[in-house]
């Protein structure tokens, strides 16, 4: 047993995937419980990147291993959705794909809930369980009915979910051709046809197309599907006995098409809703913040929605006395982890504070935006400098930052690049700024994010225009009206903050509507960029 931190001790992973601790330091900051109970509404977990989303659903297996059953995008197939060229050309005409899939979503979900409960591995145990239901149906035509959807499927049944999508799509993308040669003269929906629509066929020939599609796509099993959702709830998960989750992680990569990976979600989410009725199942998405905000919810959603989909979330937060709780918690198991001895308390690894001023803890959570993965991030660069010795002193503390900072902005590019594109660009503009700009020094730099697309290279034309229109308005505009759309950016992604007269400093992570008032805005004199940037920026603090 050692007394001293080696050179690998850490306080956790940089995400919840590669962390050794997380099976014996998950700290529950309230949001679990939530997440458990089954009669609690909440079915979309949002939060910003590092923020516990994917620990808490490792949780959620680690105590319910028979109850969970797991399922990533990779394994639905979903970039070889938003990368199916007929999916795209029927977007490009406007067809309404939601009909589509939506019982995409529910069918993948039926059938990966049927293999997790009768444990069909096979063709021979999926015709047993097939056979015993549709016996146990003999007096219900309609549930046989149903029942008979899945037996379409054959083989593909019990192979992996993402042979089973292809077979889905692959079927639908055949009458999505066949119906292109029907009439119209313009062959297949492929790159020739495309060219005929948008070159030289006239807008009747689209409508007409489109229409045709539209009928194709609105001819899905919903119908038969929903009620075998119900014979679902009310025959298969019928008991507290049969409780299952069904989590779904990781639906923030990169995918090829942006338009159908948000259609596919907003589908997914509308899945759902329909599913709560069945009080023994709960599905349980976790999604980055900046990609919810994607959703675009107002735009997109057809029958008054919004409400109902925004009154599913669980936006996760994080207070000081949660973080605390946390970086003692991994502390202690840390300790077990690496076998350092005696076990010690966070406390008693890290220095007094001087008198007057921040204690290690709240100066090292001053440097965060109140996530776990920041915390855990910064304790890790001071331990590894504390390599040796048996404590953390306030030179590894310090010595800490620098690195710390460049990993942090750099983690903030990676998390808005998109819909950002080079949004690096824009906050390389903030270097050796002042500690506190008063409107007319923030507004210099604004004025340079302004003239970005100026650069023929640079990527992020249509956002930054966007946010600057008030820039560039013929119209006189007071400082709020031309810079506030900028500033409430900068803000709701944690990089800027605001300052009051009183010198505290508000950001988006305690005060998230702070800037929403344009009188509100107008009377904070002065702005911050957040100190996890700071370094890596070239801005010095005021202390």
């Amino acid at each position: 047993m050692a007394t001293k931190f080696r050179a690998n001790f850490r306080f956790g992973g940089p995400a919840a995937e590669s962390d050794p601790l997380l099976p014996d330091a998950y700290f529950d900051n309230g949001d679990f419980s939530a997440v458990e109970d089954f009669g609690d509404h909440h079915r979309f977990i949002i939060g910003r990147t590092g923020a516990g989303k994917s620990a808490t659903f490792q949780h959620l297996a680690q105590l319910y291993p028979e109850k969970v059953v797991q399922m990533s995008p990779e394994n639905v197939a979903l970039p070889f959705i938003t990368n199916l060229d007929v999916l795209r050309r029927l977007s490009d005409l406007n067809v309404h794909l939601d009909p589509f899939f939506n019982a995409l979503w529910k069918h993948v979900i039926l059938v990966e809930i049927l293999k997790h409960r009768y444990t069909i591995t096979s063709s021979v145990v999926k015709k047993n369980v097939f056979n015993q239901l549709m016996e146990s149906f003999n007096r219900d035509e309609a549930k046989q009915a149903a029942l008979a959807y899945l037996n379409e499927f054959g083989e593909s049944f019990w192979c992996e979910t993402h042979e089973r999508v292809r077979e889905v799509t692959d079927k639908f993308e055949k009458k999505i051709m066949a119906a292109g040669k029907l009439g119209v003269g313009i062959g297949e929906l492929g790159a020739k046809a495309e060219l005929d629509v948008e070159n030289s066929q006239s807008q009747l020939v689209r409508t007409e197309l489109a229409e045709r599609y539209q009928r194709i796509v609105n001819e899905t099993q919903l119908p038969r599907l929903n009620k075998m959702l119900r014979i679902l709830g009310d025959e298969i998960l019928d008991s507290k006995h049969h409780q299952t989750y069904l989590v779904i992680d990781d639906l923030d990569r990169d995918w090829v098409d942006d338009k159908i990976a948000n259609l596919l979600i907003r589908c997914l989410f509308t899945a759902i809703l329909d599913m709560q009725a069945i009080q023994n199942l709960k599905v349980l998405v976790a999604l980055r913040t900046n990609i919810f905000q994607q959703l675009q919810y107002g735009e997109k959603l057809r029958g008054g929605q919004e409400e109902k989909f925004r009154g599913l979330a669980l936006d996760i937060r994080w207070t000081r006395n949660d973080l605390i709780g946390l970086m003692e918690e991994r502390a202690r198991a840390a300790c077990r982890y690496y076998k350092v001895s005696p076990e010690r308390t966070l406390d008693k690894m890290l220095p007094r504070g001087p008198k007057g001023h921040d204690s290690p803890i709240d100066y090292i959570l001053s440097n965060t935006l109140m996530r776990p993965r920041d915390a855990i991030l910064y304790l890790n660069e001071s331990v590894r400098l504390a390599a040796g010795t048996d404590h953390i002193s306030w030179t590894n503390i310090h010595g800490a930052r620098h690195s710390y900072s460049e990993n942090r902005l750099l983690a903030l590019r990676d998390e808005w690049k998109e819909p950002y594109f080079g949004i690096d660009r824009a906050l390389e503009k903030f270097r050796s700024a002042p500690y506190a700009m008063a409107q007319l020094e923030l507004g210099k730099i604004l004025d340079e994010i302004a003239l970005l697309p100026a650069d023929h290279k640079f990527p992020g034309v249509v956002w930054v225009t966007e946010l600057c229109s008030g820039i560039w308005a013929s119209e006189a505009n007071d400082w709020i009206g031309t810079y506030g759309p900028l500033v409430r950016w900068l803000f709701n992604i944690g990089f800027l903050g605001l300052l009051t007269r009183s010198g505290k400093e508000v950001y988006s992570f305690n005060d998230p509507f702070a800037t929403d008032d344009p009188q509100m805005l107008g009377k904070y004199p002065k702005f911050v960029v957040h100190r996890a940037f700071r370094p890596a920026l070239n801005i010095v603090d005021d202390n």
